[in-house]
């Protein structure tokens, strides 16, 4: 009897299934009674539970005969959550689901917030082919594709073949009227020295690697090749023909060329070529060597058109050195410590030097000079520099007095010659011009003059000063032609030795000069001159002392005229 709690709903079909307990209710005792009625029931029980059995296999999931896969599920923990399903070899698999029924299970699949989920959730085998517009189809066409992106990739990778690598990547300037190229054409408008394999790291030898860059730019007619950041060690002088070639740094303190013996840093010669150039700027050159015995930072060797600027030098033999060619410009630098000379200038014409720092805290360094000009060297034009320490602050001579083959027409102005511990001087020179320049130094010793001016066909000071040196301030010897001092300072010389000190000495015999509107004192620091101005014994034609202030010019005397009688002679209208 079937009894419901409430009626079914109308045509609802009621399913009576029969559940027979497995167990055993008969117990048959030895010797006992074996009745038929007894046996038959136990057997229909048995019937029944085979038939019970046999409708729920027939419902269960099975593997046909034959198929020896594993059928035996995870345990519950494995399971739990999961969607039951086969894999290519029709093993069992679990996949994940949110919350283990239907509508979780397609959130899941629509997820794209977990690897595991999605995509993650679908089975693929890239070697099966799919039906048309199935996501098996679609997978694997991506995969296809894939596998050319990834060559394609390889190639834009690729550094060892120009038609590849930046070759395949465009690039356009974001600005009106800009034409697209290549990534590979922009970057050819600069080459860098690491481009050829320099390191840049203070040890490894780059001058190969540079060497290969500069050659590289000759042979295409010029162009720009840039050092990064970094100390690049060579081993040998770097070559360049001029050919139009620029080389640029990062700045001069973070891009450095330092060379480990007693060559040039760097050799520029023009190559019997005119009209071409040759620029370099924004780097350091040095030397790895405590004291250098030979070699330029620069050596501009027959170069005309070089332009040189925001450059540094340190501790080498001679910093810039200039042998023939016309029309170079060196401007905005500094030199340091330079062994021999910090600015060597040889028989050369048409040369502009502006803007710059010469020092050193060494006193036996600029062992020649700091500025150093000789032969045959014309107009050269010096303005605004300061030149501190060493040896000598300026030397200009020639080996001969000879027109065409001294220094000539040369012209300075605002240069600070400064604590050098020995004279300057100018010797077989013709028409130079100082302009607000200023000497101060040769204090080593027993003194010397601030500036000596021997044989020179005639020289102009406007404006300039002395101040401060060991002996005299300036001595004109006998072999002077004209020369004229014109608004001067000459103050506090003979800081070293006061007896006898002048702050302009004129050696017996002087002619042909000129003194006018200049002051002479004393007081200003701790030189005490004794005379302002000094004629030696001799004879003095065509000299002019006019206009001048003597009053407090020297500790004897403001003016002492000892060259008695001379032609053309004047002396008049001084404050004495």
């Amino acid at each position: 009897t079937v009894t419901f709690t409430a009626p079914p709903a109308a045509l609802v079909a009621v399913a009576l299934v029969r559940q027979v307990p497995i167990n055993r209710l008969t117990d048959y005792q030895y010797s006992g009674d074996f009745e038929a009625r007894d046996v038959n029931r136990d057997f229909d029980r048995l019937v029944m539970m085979l038939q019970d059995s046999g409708l729920a296999l027939a419902n269960a999931l099975r593997f046909p005969p034959g198929d020896e896969s594993d059928g035996f599920l995870p345990a519950s923990s494995l399971r739990a959550l999961k969607v039951l399903g086969f894999d290519a070899d029709g093993n069992i698999v679990l996949t994940p689901t949110l919350a283990g029924d239907s509508t979780n299970l397609a959130l899941a699949l629509a997820s794209s917030a977990l690897a595991s989920q999605g995509a993650g959730m679908v089975g693929f085998d890239a070697s099966r082919v799919y039906p048309a517009a199935t996501v098996g189809e679609v997978l694997k066409t991506a995969s296809s594709n894939g596998a050319e992106a990834a060559a394609s990739i390889a190639d834009i990778a690729n550094s060892a073949d120009s038609a590849k690598g930046a070759a395949l990547v465009g690039w356009k300037l974001n600005a009106a009227g800009a034409v697209g190229r290549s990534l590979y054409a922009r970057t050819r408008d600069t080459v860098s020295v690491k481009d050829f394999g320099a390191v840049g790291d203070g040890v490894t030898d780059d001058r190969a690697a540079i060497q290969a860059a500069i050659d590289a730019m000759i042979s295409e007619g010029g162009g720009e090749i840039y050092f990064p950041r970094g100390v690049y060690q060579i081993s040998a002088e770097l070559t360049v023909i001029q050919r139009n070639i620029r080389l640029r740094g990062s700045g001069r303190g973070s891009s450095i060329i330092r060379t480990t013996g007693a060559a040039n840093c760097l050799h520029v010669s023009g190559g019997g070529v005119s009209q071409e150039y040759f620029t370099c700027h924004a780097l350091g050159f040095t030397s790895a060597v405590a004291t250098p015995t030979g070699g330029a930072g620069i050596y501009l060797d027959d170069a005309p058109f070089s332009n040189i600027y925001d450059i540094s030098i340190r501790n080498v033999f001679d910093g810039i050195r200039v042998r023939s060619g016309a029309l170079s410009k060196i401007q905005d630098f500094d030199i340091r410590d330079s062994v021999n000379t910090a600015l060597l200038i040889q028989s050369t014409n048409d040369l502009f030097v502006r803007n710059f720092g010469i020092h050193t805290s060494s006193s036996s360094r600029h062992a020649v000079a700091a500025i150093r000009i000789e032969d045959f060297a014309e107009a050269i034009v010096m303005e605004c520099g300061d030149v501190v320490g060493g040896q000598r602050s300026l030397s200009m001579e020639a080996a001969s007095f000879t027109a065409g083959s001294r220094p000539a027409y040369n012209r300075f102005s605002n240069v600070y010659f400064d604590s050098g511990e020995l004279k300057s001087y100018i010797n077989n020179c013709a028409f130079l011009h100082f302009e607000g320049c200023w000497w101060s130094g040769a204090r080593a010793g027993t003194g010397q003059e601030g500036l000596e001016i021997n044989s020179v066909v005639a020289v102009d000071f406007n404006g300039c000063t002395w101040f401060n040196n060991g002996l005299h301030g300036c001595a004109i010897r006998a072999s002077a032609g004209r020369v004229r001092f014109l608004g001067c300072q000459i103050s506090s010389n003979g800081s070293t030795t006061s007896a006898g000190s002048a702050g302009l000495f004129f050696d017996s015999n002087a002619s042909n000069f000129t003194v006018q509107n200049c002051t002479f004192s004393n007081g200003l620091y701790t030189g005490n001159q004794a005379y302002g101005l000094y004629m030696h014994t001799g004879t003095a034609n065509n000299v002019t002392i006019m206009g001048n202030d003597f009053v407090t010019g020297g500790t004897t005397a403001g003016l002492l005229d000892n060259s008695g009688a001379g032609a053309q002679k004047f002396i008049s209208s001084n404050r004495v």
